[in-house]
């Protein structure tokens, strides 16, 4: 009895020795339970290192993203600058837009004034002309009479000259011989737009200067000698054996390029009015070069306090205008092909308008 019992506490004992030595397993519920613990060392290592990786192929990702953006967009605004840049060689210039002047001289029987009619024509299909105005440099002589008002400057056309109203030809009674030159431009107002016109231009000739005979003349007139010993004394006229030099005729032209300033200038321009919205003036560079020749022959002007830049003495052909620091919005021309490439013609002025959009058109 004894034996039995002393077995049994063995066994108890044993029994006891192997629950100590076992897993222990916890719960989720009971309260030292902990998911770190539940993990060994080496697998959350791994994880955490997973999670960084995934972090920097993300941050890699949108940086690539940033940098196709990127480039997109500069490739987009390299076709604009492309397709502009194709645009302005493609036609820079457009022709002016028809409107003429009708011009005739009649001089008086005495030679001491001249009469000249001066007649806005609208191109076929054209608006009706409601007032013309003469540019005051285009007048060479003294202005004795006439219909036309003097403006300084005209309010619509910003010209300084003469204006008259209607489209029925008027006149200007000039002092002197007056004949009709070469040509120049003239200022049209029609249907509430201004255009540029060009017509024939004016020419006075040179005050004659006296010559020696008519001062030996009048100085013998004034002696008290007789006039019989006066006409005696008078020398033999003699023969010209060298004929009067005649002027050469003009090889070269000219080229005046003039600016305007424009601001809100609508997205649809076809009905805008350049030269009555726009404002002249501008400081600009421009270079000409001639369409066919070599690099030495660029021309080179900067704008005046009007606005304004001249090129004298360009032999005759065809030029293309550019202004390496900007870029106009529009561009007319009296005397241009369909290229855009503005002509000088011997003896002529050729006029370019070109119209800077400040704030762009459209805005």
């Amino acid at each position: 009895m004894r034996s039995l019992t002393i077995w049994r506490l063995t066994a108890l004992l044993l029994l006891l020795a192997a629950a100590s030595t076992g897993p222990v397993t916890l719960s989720v519920s009971d309260p030292g339970f902990s998911p770190a613990a539940a993990q060994d060392d080496d697998g959350g290592d791994d994880k955490a290192e997973e999670r960084q990786e995934d972090k920097e192929e993300r941050e890699e990702e949108r940086q690539e993203r940033e940098e196709d953006k990127e480039e997109k967009r500069q490739e987009k605004e390299e076709d604009r600058d492309d397709d502009q840049d194709d645009d302005e060689s493609a036609n820079p210039v457009e022709p002016a837009t028809g409107y003429g002047v009708d011009v005739a001289c009649t001089v008086a029987d005495d030679a001491t004034r001249t009469a000249c009619t001066f007649a806005g024509v609208a191109p076929e299909g054209g608006k009706r002309v409601s007032h013309l105005v003469i540019p005051e440099a285009a007048i060479c002589a003294n202005v004795l009479n006439g219909d036309f008002d003097r403006v300084d400057p005209d309010p619509t056309t910003s010209v300084t000259g003469y204006r008259a109203t209607g489209n029925e030809p008027y006149a200007l009674i000039l002092e002197g011989q007056v004949t009709i030159e070469g040509a120049t431009t003239y200022w049209i107002k029609a249907a509430n737009e201004v255009f540029p016109a060009t017509g024939p231009g004016l020419a006075c000739p040179e005050p004659a200067a006296s010559t020696a005979a008519e001062t030996t003349t009048e100085a013998t007139a004034t002696t008290d000698a007789p006039l019989q010993a006066t006409l005696d004394e008078t020398p033999e006229p003699t023969l010209e054996t060298t004929p009067p030099a005649t002027p050469e005729a003009a090889t070269t032209g000219t080229i005046t390029v003039s600016t305007y300033a424009c601001t809100g200038v609508p997205a649809d321009t076809s009905a805008y009015d350049w030269f009555g919205a726009c404002d002249p003036g501008g400081e600009h560079r421009y270079v000409l070069a001639p369409v066919e020749g070599v690099t030495t022959d660029l021309h080179a002007a900067e704008t005046s306090k009007t606005g304004e830049a001249t090129f004298p003495d360009l032999p005759a052909g065809f030029y293309d205008v550019d202004d390496p620091d900007g870029r106009w919005c529009h561009a007319e021309s009296d005397a241009v092909n369909a290229d855009g490439n503005v002509m000088v013609e011997p003896g002529a002025e050729t006029t370019v308008w070109l119209f800077y959009c400040h704030d762009g058109i459209g805005s």
